[in-house]
């Protein structure tokens, strides 16, 4: 662990900064001078469980189509948890635009629902026992739905050219 050296002898406080939330401490001071050095019995604080002060790691989107698209994340980083994380929240600007992702190890989650060619803002940010903590943003734009015309008849595609109906044309 870190140590820090006071000199002088009127120095009676330190402030220690840095700490994690909901974590325990042992601190010890020792004293020295032409005769000796003498160690203190150990002082053990807690510190209180706080809301994350930083977002997920990273934020990311795969599998994108006109209607749908999947967000990955990366945990909070440990030393901005302050506490255990439980799960992740998130917003976005669609119908029925909250995540709720329950359980630490669960960092990604799949939209639906979604209009083509449109662009879209994701937040998600980690939970533990004291709130939700500082959102990352992403936005995610669907491609165009495009249609192929085969006899009056318009078929969608995925987006890229591929026909997505299982019928047969004649």
């Amino acid at each position: 662990w870190p140590s820090a050296t006071v000199s002088g002898g009127s120095e009676r406080s330190y402030d220690i900064t840095t700490l994690f939330g909901d974590s325990s401490y042992s601190i010890r001071v020792s004293a020295m001078n032409a005769a000796g050095s003498a160690i203190s019995d150990p002082l053990v604080i807690s510190t209180a469980e706080a809301g994350p002060t930083a977002p997920p790691a990273s934020l990311s989107s795969s599998s994108v189509t006109p209607s749908s698209f999947s967000i990955q994340w990366e945990r909070v980083p440990c030393i901005h948890r302050n506490g255990y994380i439980t799960g992740y929240s998130g917003t976005g600007e669609w119908e029925h635009a909250m995540i709720d992702v329950n359980g630490p190890d669960v960092l990604t989650t799949d939209i639906s629902g979604l209009v083509s060619d449109t662009m879209y803002l994701v937040q998600v940010a980690g939970v533990n026992g004291q709130g939700t903590g500082v959102y990352r943003d992403l936005t995610a734009t669907t491609p165009q739905t495009v249609y192929l015309n085969f006899g009056g008849m318009n078929l969608p595609t995925n987006g890229f050219g591929e026909h997505q109906s299982t019928g047969q044309l004649h």
